[in-house]
Formats: structure tokens, sequence, C-alpha cells
């Protein structure tokens, strides 16, 4: 069933796709050409946002997407949100389609070709502490630094190093090899039922990479 957002541009009308965990692993090309795309209409609309957890480990850990993840992540602060909601038949026009918007709009998401995007929003006003991301607060996503990825600069959290070591530990630097997803296994289907519960997604992403 068909839902729809409300923006300063009308009602925008989106169909909903099911995305959870163990799906299937990233297409780094299909990726690529999705975040390339995704991100001249961020730049377009002035928006600050920055790569996130398993994008950011893999650009600043191996100058690419990891080999196990599943989708892309990006940080927008709060302030934000509606620049992005605006922009949403921007990103339609490129053909990167509206697949979930969570019901307290702190996750939005794009998908193009089987491959998605994941928009995370945070409160910079209250210098909002999010626990759930081991304590990272506000002040990592306010201010931002350029890096090279996918050949043209991209935006991260200020600090990029320290912020991986606060989501994935102080052996960040050394990759875990995850098995491929296993669509029948207990584990999966108690990881979906988990998955649809707002916050927990976002503490399962955190631990991975």
């Amino acid at each position: 069933m068909k839902k729809e957002i409300q923006t300063a541009n009308g009602i925008f009308t989106y169909e909903p796709a099911e995305l959870y965990v163990g799906k299937k692993l990233l297409d780094p090309v299909i990726s690529k050409e999705n975040l390339l795309d995704f991100k001249s209409v961020m730049d377009k609309h002035q928006i600050h946002y920055g790569l996130w957890f398993g994008t950011l480990l893999g650009a600043i850990r191996e100058n690419g997407f990891i080999e196990h993840d599943e989708d892309t992540d990006i940080f927008v602060l709060e302030e934000d949100k509606e620049k992005v909601l605006n922009a949403l038949y921007d990103f339609e026009s490129t053909g990167l389609k509206v697949v979930r918007y969570d019901d307290k709009g702190e996750i939005v998401s794009f998908m193009r070709n089987n491959d998605y995007i994941d928009i995370y929003f945070y409160s910079k006003a209250l210098n909002q502490r999010v626990t759930v991301d081991n304590g990272i607060a506000g002040k990592y996503l306010e201010s931002i630094e350029m890096i090279d990825f996918l050949g043209t600069q991209f935006p991260v959290p200020n600090n990029p190093k320290e912020v991986v070591k606060i989501l994935y530990g102080e052996n960040w630097h050394i990759p875990i090899k995850n098995s491929k997803p296993q669509n029948t296994s207990t584990i999966h289907t108690i990881k979906n039922v988990l998955l649809k519960l707002p916050i927990l997604p976002t503490i399962y992403k955190k631990i991975r990479g």
C-alpha cells in the first residue's frame, strides 16, 4: 500500500519496500552510481550530510565499500530534514525511489537497481547524545571533513577515525569477514523481527564492520 510524506512541495507518495538485514549484499558498481547521483542532489540543495556507519568505515579503512555490507549509510542533521523531504522529487527524477520513511521520521531510504541508501537524522540543536551509537555526541556531526572517495570528495564527520573507533572499537582497522546472508537461518528470522523496532536497526548496523 502506498504511503504519503508531507513536504513543502506537496504530498509525496511512495511505494514501501521491505528492507532487512540478510536480504542481499550490495553491488559496489550500482552503489557507486547511486551514491554519486545522491550526492548531486544533496549538493544542489545544500544539505549538510556525511558518510555514516559501514559506508564511513569502508571509506576510511578501504577507500571503497565493505564487501559484506548491504547498503549505503548517510547521516543528516535533523535541522536539514525538511530540505531532504523537499528534494524527494529531485531524487526520484534520478531514479532513486523512496522505499521507507519510518513512523518517527528518523530514517528515509532510497532504492535504485535493488541497492539502497539509508539516511539517519540526528539533532544538532539539542547536541543530541545518541546512546544507541555508543555515545557519539552531535559535535562530531555538526562539522565535516572532506575525503577522497569514489573518485570525488565526500563529507564525513569531524575527526572520522575517532568516530569509527567509537562505533566499531579499537580494532576498527581490522576487517571482520562476515558470512553471506543466510535467509533461512533462525538467527536471520530473529533479526528481522527485531529490526521492525525503530531503534534496533541502528544498533545492529553499528556493530557490523
